[in-house]
């Protein structure tokens, strides 16, 4: 049933709706929104037993209890990650994070760091012209190294050069396999 419906929301489309994903996607810019769901999904058990471990460290810094929904994969698109490394997006935590996090609780920003091999298997995307491109790489090695199952892929080229959130433009056919690709991920990854 999920398939269909993404199956389905793929072939959507119209001025409007175009406009409309534009504009709710823009949500998204500089992958922040999608760290903060990462987040989200990191501090929610994969299954409703699987509450030990950092993740449950990480959870208990934001008073979250876990709950029963069982997420079996993830895609993270275009993300910033590592936010307190030098030079990363300067002054943009400022934007998405209480003064007070920013200036005497970095550990909560450092989500990546209480990610061990229990993390959802994850879709990792980025595109040659993205400013952040190498965060996504990083994050693929960091995941490597904790023994995280991920697929990570860079979109675009010399001749066919790809920016931040490429994706979002259905009617680029590098955007359009970008999106099959993490469609397929989730497919094996399903029942």
């Amino acid at each position: 049933m999920e398939l269909k419906i993404l199956d389905l929301i793929q072939k959507l489309h119209n001025p409007v709706l175009d406009w409309f994903m534009c504009f709710v996607t823009g949500f998204g810019n500089f992958g922040v929104f999608w760290l903060l769901v990462a987040v989200v999904l990191m501090v929610i058990p994969r299954t409703s037993t699987a509450s030990t471990g950092t993740m449950s460290s990480y959870r208990s810094l934001f008073g979250y209890e876990p709950v029963d929904l069982k997420f079996r994969a993830a895609a993270l698109n275009s993300g910033a990650f590592f936010l307190l490394d030098p030079g990363m997006i300067a002054g943009m935590l400022n934007a998405y994070f209480p003064k007070d996090i920013v200036e005497k609780d970095r550990r909560r920003i450092s989500a990546e760091y209480y990610i061990t091999e229990d993390f959802l298997p994850c879709y990792l995307s980025t595109a040659n012209e993205d400013f952040i491109h190498d965060q996504t790489i990083k994050l693929a090695g960091f995941l490597t190294a904790r023994g995280v199952e991920h697929v990570c892929r860079s979109y675009g080229d010399k001749d066919n050069p790809q920016p931040h959130v490429f994706l979002m433009n259905q009617k680029d056919e590098t955007a359009r396999q970008c999106n099959e690709d993490e469609v397929e991920f989730f497919r094996e990854h399903m029942g």
